[in-house]
């Protein structure tokens, strides 16, 4: 038996209590179920099946991240569990964008709302430097 496969004993999706979450959906969701991302949050072998995940083009939610995910880890070259988080935190921030101000265009009223999206938090980091520049004069 592989290495990978007997590590895959310790992990946390083999638990009995989390065998019933659909691991594998028909169709994945952007952002990780709460319940999957928690256990792979506590998993011993997350960094392994991360790595497993992407060598073998696998579907289905892998080390906390979607077959998309790696898919764009793999074309930036960093397939690391950082990244995937960083990836992660991107897609609740975009969600919360989204929930917040729908299909208007990002904006400093919006970042004052709680929207941190990147577009959002380019309007206040141009505003902030509008300020700056008026402060001094320039």
């Amino acid at each position: 038996m592989s290495s990978f496969h007997e590590a895959m004993s310790q992990a946390m999706c083999r638990r009995a209590s989390l065998r019933d979450l659909d691991w594998t959906p028909e169709q994945e969701e952007i952002l990780i179920p709460d319940p999957i991302a928690a256990a792979c949050a506590q998993c011993p072998v997350r960094a392994m099946c991360l790595q497993w995940a992407t060598e073998n083009e696998e579907w289905g939610y892998w080390a906390s991240t979607t077959r998309a995910d790696r898919e764009q880890l793999v074309s930036a070259g960093t397939v690391t569990l950082a990244a995937a988080e960083a990836l992660q935190q991107e897609h609740v921030t975009d969600d919360l964008a989204i929930r917040l101000h729908g299909d208007e265009p990002p904006s400093l009223r919006w970042y004052r709302a709680g929207c941190h999206c990147v577009g959002c938090r380019r309007c206040n980091r141009d505003r902030s430097r509008v300020r700056r520049a008026l402060r001094r004069g320039a």
